[in-house]
């Protein structure tokens, strides 16, 4: 199974970027760009783009903030005022208490950008939030239990003025700048966890922006950051794509790591353009590629999955990134006139070639199996293809000997959207959700579990488009036999959601549940409640409800609407316009302060039957298709981590537990969490 992936939403911060080039035995070469037509296309995207953002919005104020503030342009009148004002109110109303410890970190950078002090906000000092973290709930914490994520920020955050740090602070810049050197993975990168031998492009990005002011710096036992970046680099450029971006987050080729990679590079004084990031074109290139004709920026080509909003923040940091490289200044996270790094200024080394369909290995070496005794087992092949037909072989076990299968779901293991809404469809049709990859030859576990088990005259329902499912599938379905076809699909996921709510025939005063379209693990939490129920699943955005869902509630006119996640996922706006739509709807908001502690809530809410299906809360495709087999065991279905352990493990009672069923290997779910689950059923 694939490693864990970066923590999104924590996943999700992931808009600080870097990385640098090789120095050692390189041609000279002058290394600030010279393509005066690839700058002027840049400097009207720049433009392009923040009136887009201007118009409509995007993600985060903070990021903005320190795009709007580099950008050169007028900004709306009284900007920056209101934004300092609004982290006033903030951290007054939060009493100078956040859960994570990015979140001081990122909101120091927009303060900073917009002129204020980030020692002084609200009355805090978020400085000292950072050197001497402390959460006053949870003491044992440590800057870096967000990953490296903790540690990487701080120093960015810091570097935005060359902040001082006390002498007697708890986290020194030493001991930052150690904690990054010594947690290196084998292959030159990093990632979030550490796990010492796969990196991440947008995590070793992120990392090498941090490291970006200390190219001289050496540890005490001799590790130096110039070798840390150049190894870095080097693996950047041997895995970016033949045409020009990056295989990563389980997509080919997305914005925002070309975008991080780009400001990475810049922040430590490399053109983004060089041989270096150059296959069949560079990585300014590429990440134009993803502009639309508004101004927006999509997260894949073809804009079917991802938050755009997010895509288009770091775009635009990317480009003025590169416009400011242009003009020898240094990171786009630096506010004190620090100059440009010249470290890597006379000479570049030459970019390893890559084939087209190169693609990192991310997948670990488990077995397609289950193991574990009759109370306990874990359920997992070797990606996440096996482990949706390994699951779909659990719930054979249900059907009679010799009984074939009258329908399958069939959806992409690399997309979550158009499969949001499936579980209860899988419910109604008493059918496998099964996964495939972007090709026959990835997805041939599939197609013969389909090709063993479903009757011919069975129904195969595919979710998603041909960009999401290609029709190359429904030509090997027809040609093995299969007629009864039908694609489930509509112009974006909002449409896909209300297509496949269709199929449900909802009956008047059917509760509805409506989670954010944006993000998957809302919606994967309630996923098995919503099937055993029989509600359907309705995506939203985070303050307006979409029209074609509006036409489901006006038309359902439920009894109840379930409102999966906190204000930061689907704000009071939707609460109020649901009730407006239906007036007698009781409305149930099922919440915590974490996607964790939202599953929790979720499943005491409706405390569903003596098994449970544990999956991991940092991906979406394993809890995907096993949200039929909780369906169909009328499970509940819990996503676990390593962090939320205790909490979680308290919700199984094995006086009521019959089973648990852990979905994936142990780089998706830790031994630590199958022993714990051992000690709380057998103990």
């Amino acid at each position: 199974m694939r490693k864990k992936l970066k923590s999104i939403l924590s996943y999700v911060m992931i808009f600080l970027l870097a990385c640098t080039v090789s120095i050692f035995n390189m041609p000279d070469s002058k290394v600030y760009a010279q393509n005066s037509k690839l700058v002027d296309k840049v400097n009207g995207s720049i433009e392009k783009t923040y009136k887009y953002i201007i118009k409509n919005g995007t993600w985060s104020s903070d990021w903005k903030t320190v795009a709007f503030n580099k950008s050169g342009l007028k900004l709306p009148n009284n900007y920056n005022k209101d934004y300092l004002n609004e982290k006033n109110k903030l951290l007054k109303e939060s009493k100078g208490y956040f859960y994570k410890v990015t979140d001081y970190e990122r909101i120091t950078l927009g303060v900073v950008a917009a002129g204020g002090d980030p020692t002084n906000v609200g009355g805090y000092n978020l400085l000292d939030k950072i050197y001497n973290y402390h959460d006053s709930k949870k003491p044992e914490r440590e800057l870096d239990f967000q990953g490296l994520n903790g540690v990487i920020y701080g120093l960015i955050a810091l570097d935005t003025k060359n902040y001082e740090i006390p002498k007697n602070a708890k986290y020194s810049r030493q001991y930052m700048l150690d904690y990054v050197l010594h947690h290196r993975n084998s292959d030159g990168g990093w990632d979030l966890n550490m796990n010492g031998s796969k990196s991440d492009v947008d995590i070793t990005s992120m990392t090498l922006i941090s490291l970006a002011p200390y190219h001289d710096y050496v540890s005490e036992d001799g590790k130096k950051v110039k070798d840390a970046i150049e190894e870095a680099v080097n693996w950047l450029s041997k895995v970016q794509r033949k045409d020009g971006g990056f295989n990563s987050w389980f997509t080919e080729n997305n914005s925002e790591s070309c975008a991080q990679t780009i400001i990475g590079l810049c922040a430590n004084g490399i053109d983004p353009t060089c041989s270096k990031f150059t296959k069949d074109r560079n990585l300014v290139e590429n990440l134009l590629r993803f502009q639309q004709s508004n101004g927006e920026f999509y997260h894949l080509m073809d804009g079917s999955e991802g938050v755009n909003g997010m895509s288009t923040e770091q775009a635009i940091q990317a480009l003025i990134s590169y416009r400011d490289f242009e003009s020898k200044k240094g990171s786009i996270y630096w506010f004190d006139n620090k100059k440009q790094p010249e470290t890597y200024k006379n000479g570049l080394g030459q970019a390893n070639e890559n084939k087209e369909d190169e693609k990192i290995e991310t997948t670990d070496k488990d077995l397609f199996v289950v193991t574990g005794n009759d109370k306990v087992q874990r359920i997992y092949g070797k990606n996440r293809i096996q482990t949706s037909v390994q699951i779909a072989k659990e719930l054979d076990k249900e059907r009679k000997s010799g009984e074939k299968l009258s329908n399958v779901i069939v959806t992409s293991g690399y997309g979550f959207a158009d499969a949001l809404a499936g579980s209860v469809l899988s419910k109604k049709l008493d059918a496998p959700i099964l996964l495939i990859g972007k090709n026959l030859n990835d997805s041939k576990d599939t197609v013969n579990y389909i090709q063993s088990n479903l009757d011919k005259n069975g129904k195969i329902f595919i979710l998603g488009g041909n960009g999401v499912v290609s029709d190359v599938f429904v030509t090997k379905f027809k040609a093995l036999g299969y007629k009864n076809i039908q694609r489930i699909c509509g112009k974006n996921r909002i449409e896909t959601c209300s297509k496949i709510v269709n199929e449900f025939n909802v009956k008047t005063s059917t509760p509805l549940v409506i989670v954010n379209g944006n993000s998957f693990a809302d919606a994967l939490s309630i996923s098995a409640p919503a099937a055993i129920e029989g509600y359907p699943i309705l995506l939203s955005n985070k303050t307006t409800i979409p029209e074609n869902i509006k036409k489901i509630i006006k038309k359902v006119q439920p009894s109840k609407i379930f409102v999966i996640g906190g204000q930061g996922v689907l704000n009071n706006n939707i609460e109020k316009q649901a009730k407006g739509l239906c007036s007698k709807a009781k409305i149930v908001r099922l919440c915590g302060k974490d996607r964790y502690e939202t599953s929790l809530k979720v499943n005491e809410f409706f405390n569903n039957g003596e098994s449970i299906v544990l999956a991991s809360g940092q991906n979406y495709p394993d809890a995907l298709a096993g949200s039929a087999l909780a369906s169909k065991l009328n499970a509940s279905l819990l996503l676990i981590n390593d962090s939320s352990l205790n909490k979680q493990i308290n919700f199984i009672d094995k006086n009521k537990v019959d089973s648990v069923f852990l979905l994936g290997g142990e780089s998706v779910i830790s031994k630590k969490v199958k022993n714990a689950v051992d000690n709380k059923i057998t103990k």
